[in-house]
């Protein structure tokens, strides 16, 4: 830690780092104009029927609306200079062990330095000059008949909710380049002017968008009014389909394995194997958690196997020679997400017996092959890869029963 500190204010690094301060610093003015304008017109009042009708908004949830929709301003704008200063999105790609779960992701980001410097400025220069929140206090006070009032313990509360919306940023930001580098299309790098255009009308859609909140609050408040039980029964059904889509997706999954499971022990026991070292059966279809599942001991070797559990029904499964296995799939239908698995384990070695690593695929269906970066081949069942065999589950159990798996 304190050679990466030493590292980090260094001589040599002292330029980059100043020059990220300073623009982040200008980001920052940028966000307090705007988010400025945004409470201003969030709490402002015209003489229109709608804008009379806005007025059933609260106080609160007009400041908490403010709130809200000026950190959405200052994610829009940090995920323009994450895109514009591409040093931690090229870093990103470099190393593929924070590739492939959303986890990971976050675990980059919070071991960036780019992100960590990036917070500091942000949080001391909310702390020390927090002009929205005085404007919002002014705004309370003119609308509300009340004094003014300023509290700076939730000027202290930006802190913390500054460093969520940046760590969702930078997070949700290297999720979208990994999908675009595996399809090898990454966008090309911003020019200084494109990002000043870029800040310039994201800055007044959110201006213009801060007008209308309140009125479409209201709408949807009115509506609610109108539907009455139906306003709460349609979030309920679409609950209810959200966890039917999730008891689907991974309940076939996880009665795949079941079904493996049940037959697997069925041949061991008519052929007098073992299986020892069961663990994780069912997690590795929701976790993909490292390590193997379970070993089989027969005719003299031991089977040391992982369950490659893939929720996603008949999608291409890429093994690379990293220990990666990669597949593409959709979130809800909609947003295309690339998970990666490791299947990198060690075989239980036995005494007086051989070792064979195996990597069952469940549920069966899914086409596997074998990538080593510069071309790619479909695997049959029982080919190798690396030093493991790979076989689909009903395959792998039929192999076993038949005496025929290294065949």
């Amino acid at each position: 830690m304190k050679t990466r500190i030493k590292a980090l204010f260094s001589r040599e690094n002292l330029p980059r780092l100043l020059k990220l301060v300073g623009a982040v610093t200008a980001i920052y003015m940028l966000y307090l104009l705007v988010s400025s304008i945004i409470t201003v017109n969030i709490f402002a009042r015209t003489n229109s029927r709608l804008s009379y009708d806005a007025d059933m908004i609260g106080t609160t949830v007009r400041s908490v609306m403010a709130l809200v929709y000026s950190l959405l301003t200052l994610s829009s704008f940090m995920n323009s200079f994450l895109f514009f200063e591409r040093g931690e999105l090229h870093r990103f790609i470099a190393d593929r062990q924070y590739q492939g779960r959303f986890y990971k992701r976050y675990l980059f980001v919070l071991r960036s330095d780019f992100f960590w410097i990036t917070f500091i400025v942000l949080g001391i220069w909310t702390l020390v000059l927090p002009i929205r929140d005085m404007i919002l206090a002014l705004e309370v006070a003119v609308f509300n008949d009340t004094y003014f009032s300023f509290n700076y313990l939730l000027v202290l509360l930006n802190v913390p909710l500054i460093f969520l919306t940046l760590l969702v940023t930078y997070s949700s930001a290297l999720g979208w380049v990994e999908i675009k580098c595996a399809k090898g299309n990454l966008p090309k790098p911003k020019t200084l002017g494109r990002l000043i255009w870029q800040l310039t009308y994201t800055s007044f859609g959110f201006v213009v968008t801060a007008i209308f909140l309140p009125v479409a609050c209201v709408v949807i408040y009115s509506a609610a009014l109108i539907l009455g039980v139906f306003a709460l029964a349609l979030p309920v059904v679409a609950l209810v389909i959200l966890l039917g889509y999730l008891a689907v997706k991974y309940g076939r999954g996880i009665l795949a394995i079941r079904r493996f499971m049940k037959k697997l022990r069925r041949i061991c026991k008519e052929n007098k194997y073992r299986i020892t070292n069961e663990r994780r059966i069912y997690s590795s279809l929701l976790f993909g958690q490292e390590g193997s599942n379970f070993t089989v001991e027969a005719d003299g070797t031991a089977y040391t196997c992982k369950l490659l559990g893939i929720s996603v029904k008949k999608t291409p499964i890429f093994l690379d020679e990293e220990g990666n296995a990669t597949y593409t799939h959709r979130v809800l239908f909609v947003a295309e997400h690339i998970s990666t698995l490791n299947y990198f384990f060690e075989a239980d070695k036995k005494l007086n017996q051989d070792s064979v690593k195996i990597i069952v695929i469940v549920p069966d269906g899914q086409k596997v092959y074998a990538d080593n970066g510069r071309s790619k081949r479909k695997i049959e069942l029982g080919d190798k890869v690396m030093d493991y065999r790979v076989y689909h589950a009903s395959g792998f159990a039929n192999a076993l029963e038949r005496r025929c798996i290294l065949k």
